[in-house]
């Protein structure tokens, strides 16, 4: 598991791997056009770098035969994350830099499998109204998140909370996973 890189990780609690991502190690979870204009400047040689699969892709057989199975969609980054228990936060947060995220045809679009979670973690999202809308999402479902909008995750469990992250190119498929009509 590897520490995100993200500002938005209080008591760095939040973590990551990649079974795809944007090199071969497992432990680089970062997308390169989304990070800031010092590491880009720092890492040009990186921002030329495609999504592929990682040294860890093979070691999950069974987890790539569901997700081919359940999302038809080619796939940009598939990370397993990882909330840590007692008070890992996420905070609020809108991920506006990724100008390749949506739901239209060829934008990347992100999906959710909880694999370990429980009634005491909360996924918050904010509408363009400003209001606020707290879920549980259940094990095993498969929930969209519009990351371009404010959400935050808290788990206040006593056991880890982890997701199967899949960010997919989007086709009338992905749009009718989201609409729930597939």
């Amino acid at each position: 598991w590897e520490n995100h890189y993200s500002i938005y990780n209080a008591k760095n609690k939040w973590s990551a791997f990649a079974l795809r991502g944007f090199s071969i190690d497992p432990s680089f979870i970062i997308k390169p056009v989304e990070m800031s204009k010092k590491w880009k400047t720092e890492n040009q040689d990186k921002l030329s770098w495609v999504a592929t699969n990682t040294e860890a892709y093979d070691k999950f057989p069974r987890t790539l035969k569901l997700l081919r199975k359940l999302i038809k969609a080619d796939y940009e980054r598939v990370r397993f994350m990882r909330l840590a228990a007692e008070g890992g936060i996420l905070k609020r947060h809108a991920d506006i830099t990724d100008r390749f995220a949506g739901t239209a045809d060829n934008k990347v679009t992100r999906l959710h499998i909880p694999i370990y979670t429980n009634e005491k973690v909360k996924v918050r999202g904010w509408g363009l109204d400003g209001g606020c809308i707290e879920m549980q999402w259940k094990e095993g479902g498969l929930y969209y998140l519009d990351q371009r909008k404010p959400h935050e995750v808290v788990n206040e469990s006593a056991t880890d909370r982890i997701h199967l992250v899949v960010d997919c190119i989007a086709n009338e498929y992905v749009r009718g996973l989201i609409r729930g009509g597939i």
